[in-house]
């Protein structure tokens, strides 16, 4: 048992972190220790400011971060401890996690959750943590998500990897069956309702001559001028930007059945179809 009398500043311990040669920092209401190989040591002149310590966690590099009544330390190779950063108002860290990226997650007493980065010293604003919020723990799960437990609940952060569009954001219809980049970066999509395009800011559905549409795509191909071709369940169509379409080849014009799903044009320059019944090839004539 380690208390006051076997040498710790004090016998409340908030918290405890293992060293990489398995030396235990105690972090009391009192000050910092390090019990290593049962002796204590107490960093009471080494830089850190009075009072509790209330976390320790440790950075990329192995260092040892110390949650103070003053804001957040890090152990530092002369055997004292620095502020984290100038910026970060002296308020009591209750919490510490260095992210991914090298950023440093801290939770405070009474300042809600901050982040130390690139960017300098942020605060977090957010519907799900008021500003004056508690934030007595943070974890980051296995997807590099941050977990924060406060006095007003458990809060999630993280990336959203997934962006998604769909009619609420222009798209003509939400089933989407073909996608195609095309070779100005934009993309092109097949819908259950006919053809759309995204320009990195916007959606359009292009207006064209036919009943394009209202058409069913299957697959999508693009041609060096810039032209598409739609495959649909009634045959695959030519379509040109600012014309429409220019022809609809169909079962009558030679090929193994109506219902496209697949297309590619080779080196060669013929078109392959690949159709419900097989699959066809359109010689470049």
């Amino acid at each position: 048992h380690f208390g006051r009398a076997d040498g710790l500043p004090s016998d409340l311990a908030y918290t405890l972190l293992e060293d990489v040669d398995g030396a235990i920092w105690v972090g009391t209401a009192d000050g910092l220790a390090l019990i290593r190989e049962d002796r204590v040591r107490v960093f009471d002149a080494h830089g850190l400011p009075d009072g509790s310590i209330f976390s320790l966690a440790r950075d990329g590099s192995g260092n040892v971060l110390v949650g103070t009544m003053g804001g957040p330390y890090r152990l530092s190779a002369d055997g004292g401890f620095v502020p984290v950063s100038g910026e970060f108002p002296r308020v009591p860290v209750t919490s510490l996690r260095e992210d991914a990226d090298g950023a440093l997650w801290v939770g405070t007493t009474n300042r809600g959750l901050l982040r130390v980065g690139p960017l300098g010293v942020e605060r977090l604003r957010s519907e799900g943590i008021t500003l004056n919020a508690r934030v007595a723990a943070l974890h980051i799960d296995h997807e590099g998500g941050l977990w924060a437990g406060t006095n007003t609940g458990a809060l999630r952060l993280r990336d959203a990897p997934f962006s998604t569009y769909n009619s609420l954001q222009g798209m003509g219809d939400d089933y989407v069956r073909a996608l195609l980049q095309g070779s100005d970066g934009s993309i092109w999509a097949g819908t259950s309702h006919g053809l759309n395009h995204w320009d990195g800011t916007h959606w359009t559905s292009p207006q064209s001559r036919g009943d394009l549409p209202s058409l069913s795509l299957l697959a999508l191909h693009e041609d060096a001028d810039g032209s598409l071709w739609l495959g649909s369940y009634v045959g695959v169509h030519h379509w040109v930007p600012g014309e429409g379409i220019r022809r609809t080849y169909t079962v009558a014009d030679g090929f193994m059945g109506n219902q496209v799903r697949a297309i590619l044009r080779d080196p060669q320059g013929s078109l392959w179809l690949g159709t419900s019944r097989g699959v066809s090839r359109m010689d470049p004539d």
